[in-house]
């Protein structure tokens, strides 16, 4: 149980200044909530989303990072030795993708990492990591899967593109979610974070920014 386990760890705990939700209107029973990327100058309004801001308790898991899983959390806490000096379009892509690929295969034991693939069993994964370390003033916060009420705190929703749409979830204020965060994340901290799964007893996951 969630909360079991929470209190058995016994974690520090912040109040965000505040959360973005959808806002439960009766609209999104009728119209899907979308987010346009269409060039400017169309028809179709940027977007029909409309959210409100919630304080939510956000737990510090520091020293507890074992006991969260991408599996049954939809994130985890862990260490990546890439170490990059400089932070641009050009080292990103000569240097830091094709370490991460490295770092990637054999932190999955798997044979190989593309950025975008399908196969009979995949799972699409995220990953963050602070580039200003030790400080940051703004944290990354998830949410543990085992805490959300799939059916009732996720509503579908369009990216809408011009030569395709992409599909994501909107996020209901449901108390009974849990967030988590770690604080003083280090240079070779990073959130590995699902954003989809081929299995369906495996967990996705919901992020979220606050300062």
């Amino acid at each position: 149980d969630m909360e079991i386990s929470l209190r058995d760890l016994n974690l520090k705990s912040v109040q965000s200044a505040g959360m973005s939700f959808l806002a439960p209107l009766d609209i999104y029973q009728i119209d899907k909530p979308y987010l346009s990327r269409l060039p400017s100058g169309t028809s179709l309004p940027r977007t029909n989303i409309i959210t409100s801001d919630h304080r939510v308790e956000v737990f510090d898991l520091s020293g507890h990072e074992s006991s969260f899983l991408l599996a049954d959390s939809g994130f985890e806490f862990t260490k990546s030795p890439v170490r990059m000096r400089q932070w641009n379009d050009s080292s990103v892509c000569s240097q830091y993708i094709q370490q991460m690929e490295i770092w990637l295969k054999d932190h999955f034991k798997c044979a190989q990492v593309l950025i975008y693939a399908y196969n009979v069993r995949y799972h699409l994964d995220s990953i963050w990591r602070p580039i200003t370390t030790p400080n940051q003033n703004s944290h990354l916060a998830v949410c543990d899967y085992r805490s959300l009420n799939p059916d009732k705190d996720l509503v579908a929703a369009d990216i809408i593109f011009p030569h395709y749409r992409d599909k994501a979830y909107e996020v209901l204020y449901n108390p009974k979610q849990r967030w988590f965060y770690k604080k003083g994340m280090d240079w070779d901290d990073v959130i590995v974070f699902k954003l989809g799964d081929s299995q369906a007893d495996e967990a996705p996951c919901k992020i979220e920014s606050y300062p």
